[in-house]
């Protein structure tokens, strides 16, 4: 719990991407064993829906005009 807000966490692996030709485009690690790593908070996807859904209300657009 963060800020009073349950966070739940994915974490994504490459295996291996040592012999990747985009590698150097795509993972900043510079260990070449290191594989590629993302983690993702679910609480970010939550907020962008629940500011999405606010921006569309009457209200939401009424302050996006002023």
């Amino acid at each position: 719990m963060r800020d009073g807000q349950l966070v739940s966490t994915a974490w994504y692996r490459c295996e291996d991407c040592s012999e990747c030709p985009c590698r150097v485009q795509c993972c900043r690690a510079k260990d070449l064993n290191k594989p590629k790593e993302i983690v993702l908070h679910k609480t970010f996807w939550e907020k962008r829906k629940q500011a999405t859904a606010n921006i569309m209300t009457e209200r939401g657009i009424h302050l996006r005009l002023c």
